[in-house]
């Protein structure tokens, strides 16, 4: 039988987002009573520091496609932080608005509030704009607004941030819709 280690964050965790590490604490005791299931359970909890960044993680393996990779995906969130700390003020409410979506679909999502810096890495629909592709814009923000419409959700940043992604994409030539 294979044993795996589990190397606990730290109490400083569970002071900063408790239900993170009440997650991270089920998956390791799931790692010790299924070590079948550990590297799923690994790769899915504890890898990860965040919750956000589990999410992103499992979003952007289901979401992996051979037209925008998942890895590509998993960029997008910390690197628009990265390039440009005016961005965290943005973050924050579109953060909420993702929410608001989230929840509107599915009562019983909560999001996690967060300290600390973001990971360092550049979003894909900026890799995407800098390399002159085509913008995954209809994927990534044009879906959860149309989610939001149904919904009868007011969403001004998401809204605001597809028109300004449009409209560079499109002075550059690489969106249509």
């Amino acid at each position: 039988m294979a044993m795996y280690q589990v190397n606990s964050p730290g109490p400083k965790l569970a002071t900063l987002d408790p239900i993170w590490e009440r997650i991270r604490s089920e998956a390791e005791d799931i790692v010790r009573r299924e070590p079948e299931l550990a590297s799923f359970i690994y790769s899915t909890v504890l890898h990860h520091e965040r919750l956000e960044d589990a999410v992103v993680h499992r979003l952007a393996e289901r979401l992996d496609h051979q037209a925008l990779s998942g890895d590509l995906i998993r960029q997008t969130y910390s690197e628009a932080l990265r390039d440009d700390p005016d961005l965290a003020d943005i973050v924050p409410r579109l953060l909420d608005e993702a929410n608001s979506i989230a929840q509107s679909c599915f009562p019983e999502v909560r999001r996690v509030t967060r300290t600390g810096p973001a990971p360092d890495h550049k979003p894909s629909i900026l890799q995407d704009y800098e390399l002159g592709r085509a913008m995954e814009i209809d994927v990534l923000i044009r879906a959860p607004a149309a989610f939001a419409r149904a919904a009868g959700l007011s969403t001004p940043t998401l809204d605001m941030m597809a028109a300004l992604a449009i409209r560079q994409a499109r002075e550059k030539g690489l969106y249509r819709g």
